[in-house]
């Protein structure tokens, strides 16, 4: 229920924001105090590092090879996606193996965010003798937004990437599936890595915004006093 004030924390602090009288409550309770966003990063940087180990560590994965037992799935998932398979690594296709690189980037900026989010960002409430908010807390609420912003980008952004580079090559890697299980086993699996950053990424965008047009308010009415004083 809303206090009657506007929340102004953002996506990096450490509790939700509650409703609040103007726009800029509007905005930071949109985010759902960031709990979701951050079960959501937690379950993404799982499956994308159990992914990228999948790659990384071929052939030693592939059946046969003595880390497959962790990996059996795949088993079944290379005869639909193609770019998993044994014949595109023995081809020495580069795409994958960049990709799952680049995968590396984006679960460190997904643990970056929940480490400024929960542990850093905790340290807000932990008030000096004078009552001030420690600088460390305040730079971490500060850091998060954009942290995150870059991380959804990019895993929205890759994960399209990864779409349109099967669909130029006239769907080369899963264009043999018939259509239940190109659908059940390829485009919904990988959807939601589409779906769900994006989603994050236009959020936590109108966060940054609404904080940047706060900050532009303020110095503009600090201008005006000054001048009229």
């Amino acid at each position: 229920p809303g206090n009657g004030k506007a929340d102004t924390r953002g996506v990096g602090s450490s509790s939700s924001g509650g409703g609040g009288g103007s726009s800029a409550g509007t905005s930071s309770a949109s985010l759902t105090g960031h709990a979701l966003i951050s079960a959501w990063l937690v379950l993404s940087t799982l499956l994308v590092a159990w992914d990228t180990g999948y790659m990384l560590l071929r052939p030693r994965t592939f059946p046969g090879g003595d880390l497959f037992f962790f990996w059996q799935p795949y088993a079944l998932y290379a005869t639909v996606d193609l770019v998993y398979s044994e014949d595109a690594y023995r081809e020495r296709e580069g795409f994958s193996t960049a990709q799952s690189t680049m995968n590396v980037v984006e679960s460190v900026l997904n643990l970056l965010y929940l480490y400024l989010a929960h542990v850093a960002g905790s340290l807000s409430r932990l008030r000096d003798r004078d009552g001030r908010t420690s600088r460390a807390a305040a730079a971490a609420r500060a850091v998060a937004p954009p942290v995150l912003l870059a991380a959804t980008a990019m895993t929205a952004s890759k994960t399209i990437l990864y779409f349109l580079n099967d669909h130029f090559c006239g769907w080369c890697k899963t264009g043999h599936n018939d259509w239940r299980t190109f659908v059940l086993l390829w485009f919904l699996p990988n959807s939601p890595w589409i779906i769900v950053p994006s989603i994050i990424a236009v959020l936590v965008a109108r966060d940054i915004a609404r904080r940047l047009y706060g900050v532009e308010l303020r110095d503009l009415s600090a201008s005006v006093i000054k001048k009229d004083g």
